[in-house]
This record gives C-alpha cells, structure tokens and sequence, in this order.
C-alpha cells in the first residue's frame, strides 16, 4: 500500500500546482504541467507497471486514508477543469490531454514497457501538443 500511496504523491504535487490563485490556465500552462507530469511518472515506470500488473490486489486493499486521498484528487482536478473562467473548448483540450498522458503511461499497463523512456515521453509530448494545439516543448 505504501508503494501505491506514492503513486498519489504525484498526483498531488500537480494539483497543487493548479491549486494557487496566480495560476496561469493557458493551454500552454496545462502542457508544460503535464510534462512535468510525463517526466515523474517514466522516471518511476517500474513502479506505475508494478502497480498495473497488481492492481486488483492494491483495490482490495484500500483504507479510509487512500480513499480520502483519492477522492480529494479527483474532486481537485474535476474543480479545476470545470472552471468556468476557462472556454469550455480549452477544458475539453485540458482533460483529453490528461486523458492521454494516464492512457498511454498507467492504464495501457505494461503495453509500452519495452519502449525506451525518451522515446516514449517524445511521441507522448507530440500527442499532448496535438491535443492542446500548442507547440511541443523543447527537447
């Protein structure tokens, strides 16, 4: 359980990025917040496709601390993509680029474990770019 909490821990430090009043909520904002995102997540592969591969195992065994935790990160994130100050187009961008970025690295498993990590952050980056109809970053 200790290894799927820390799973969250990246979760959050990205909320709490989108948490501050100052914010900016530009498309080109939300990308680079999901490269930072990308960047954690193949930094810790092996733990995510771990967690993948176990998964059923780790739902049966929730607490009331995971649960709390998990439904704050949901309830933070669907606030932050239902604010109304962003066009409804943009929101749309903003939540299939997450979409993407936890398709294509946590919830395919291990479909893309054999795919080095560069490679694999450079077309994600270029899916996320395409998504949000921004310039990819910077190699």
């Amino acid at each position: 359980m200790t290894l799927h909490l820390r799973l969250h821990e990246f979760g959050k430090e990205a909320l709490n990025a989108i948490d501050q009043d100052d914010f900016d909520w530009s498309l080109e904002a939300w990308g680079e917040l999901l490269n930072r995102l990308i960047d954690q997540i193949l930094e810790h592969r092996a733990l995510f496709i771990l967690h993948e591969r176990n998964r059923a195992a780790l739902e049966e065994m929730h607490t009331d601390r995971h649960d709390a935790d998990h439904d704050d990160l949901e309830v933070r994130l669907q606030e932050a993509l239902g604010n109304p100050a962003i066009s409804l187009g943009d929101r749309v961008r903003m939540a299939s680029a997450f979409g993407a970025v936890f398709g294509a690295l946590v919830f395919t498993g291990n479909v893309f474990a054999d795919v080095p990590s560069d490679e694999l952050g450079g077309l994600l980056r270029g899916a996320v770019s395409d998504l949000l109809h921004t310039a990819p970053p910077e190699p």
